[in-house]
């Protein structure tokens, strides 16, 4: 799995803030590769910074901030206008062009334009357009499935080639959600694990002191039996 895809499942699933040291031990990831990441969810939004060296999930509280219309999706309009400066400054013709330039996967891609399309913000003319950003706020309100195919000319929707591309993209889809949805589980049995891992020590470390607690009881017996006359 990629480090980016990585350090963003263990984001979404750690909910206290966090340094890059303890991203870096929930990962495996070097911390060379990781704060290059982590400088990236910042500047998109998923991240704060509280103090220096600590970071947070942002809305981690407040989950209702954005609207859940499709599944379990959240729509960030922050996250949704970096999308937008990339479709202003590149000549994208297909989600598969968007990705290769964007830091998300496929399937995010997808999402969020099929949301923004459904609120007007985003057109196809030969590639995809920013019509308005006046509706951003609405993201996630109304999402119309299947609207990315709307937009398009209808020769393109009839084009063999496009077909195929589009059964491509949606295996790809489902094979990015089952690569998701192993890494979740990966992360929750690695702190489970470390949990596990912590109670144990923690274990180690009072019966230890139960043991020093009795033998120094043993030491104090003895020495008030052999003095005590």
């Amino acid at each position: 799995m990629k480090t980016e895809k990585l350090i963003l499942n263990f984001v979404r699933q750690y909910r206290k803030p966090f340094s890059a040291e303890t991203a870096a031990s929930f990962t495996n990831v070097d911390r060379e590769e990781l704060e290059p990441v982590l400088t990236n969810l910042l500047a998109e939004g998923m991240i704060k910074l509280i103090s220096e060296g600590i970071y947070v999930k942002a809305n981690r509280y407040n989950p209702t901030v954005c609207y859940r219309q499709k599944g379990t999706w959240n729509f960030h309009p922050q996250s949704a206008a970096h999308l937008l400066d990339l479709i202003e400054k590149g000549n994208y013709t297909s989600i598969r062009k968007i990705t290769d330039d964007f830091p998300r996967s496929r399937q995010w891609v997808y999402v969020y334009l099929e949301a923004l399309a459904s609120i007007d913000v985003i057109g196809f003319d030969e590639k995809y357009y920013v019509k308005s950003r006046a509706r951003l706020k609405d993201l996630g309100k109304v999402v119309n499935r299947g609207i990315l195919r709307d937009i398009k000319p209808k020769a393109e929707q009839t084009d063999p080639q496009i077909q195929e591309q589009r059964k491509a993209e949606a295996a790809e889809r489902k094979r990015l959600k089952m690569e998701r949805d192993a890494a979740r589980a990966e992360v929750r049995r690695e702190m489970k694990a470390y949990k596990d891992a912590k109670k144990a020590e923690w274990e180690k470390v009072v019966k230890q002191r139960e043991y020093y607690q009795k033998n120094l009881q043993s030491m104090i017996v003895k020495y008030n039996s052999k003095y005590s006359s």
